[in-house]
């Protein structure tokens, strides 16, 4: 439990206090835009929110490796947890920018009102392959927090190519809709067709 928790304050670093702020700030930016039916630049902003939350990612990865020994000395006084946790960070270095426009997606498509959509593959993804990839890592490979760490970014991997999929297959027009319609502002006269206005315009 001690590892698996140190493991998720590395991830908590990385992943907490910009990538996933920033991806977070987009979807609500971007959801507000598609209230107002601008979907150009709604779209705009989905492209600035996925290369934007890389950037702060590489950032943050070269923040936890200039000061890891400083970070891993706050984290625990144990001297074998320092050890373990020194070892993972070059994997944490390599793979969360990577994975860090994954991150971004899976909010925009929680800003295109995909919610149950992105809900279940996070579930599945989960279930079906983070935690089978822990078990076999850790008590059929006898791997300690590298098994851990490996899994959670193999899951994040399989999740992010049917995040992936999922977004650029999202139907923005049906998106203006449901934002609208939570935003309690729709219109049932309007045509859907209208929220093309904005494409016909550039």
């Amino acid at each position: 439990f001690i590892v698996i928790n140190s493991s998720t304050t590395f991830s908590s670093f990385l992943q907490g206090i910009v990538p996933t702020n920033l991806a977070s700030a987009f979807e609500y930016r971007i959801s507000n835009l598609l209230s107002a039916n601008n979907v150009v630049l709604a779209k705009r902003m989905a492209s600035a929110s996925m290369w934007m939350t890389t950037i702060s990612s590489v950032l943050s990865c070269a923040i936890l490796y200039l000061s890891s020994n400083f970070i891993v000395n706050g984290v625990t006084n144990d001297e074998t947890l320092q050890d373990m946790l020194l070892e993972i960070i070059p994997y944490i270095v390599l793979c969360d920018p990577l994975i860090a426009p994954s991150t971004a997606v899976s909010y925009l498509n929680r800003a295109l009102a995909m919610y149950k959509r992105s809900a279940k593959v996070e579930l599945l993804m989960t279930i079906f392959v983070t935690v089978p990839a822990a078990t076999i890592s850790t008590y059929v490979m006898s791997y300690n927090i590298e098994g851990v760490t490996a899994a959670a970014y193999l899951g994040y991997a399989t999740m992010g190519i049917v995040i992936f999929y999922v977004y650029y297959n999202a139907d923005w027009d049906r998106a203006v809709v449901k934002n609208k319609k939570m935003s309690g502002d729709y219109d049932e006269e309007i045509s859907i067709t209208d929220t093309n206005s904005y494409e016909q315009e550039r």
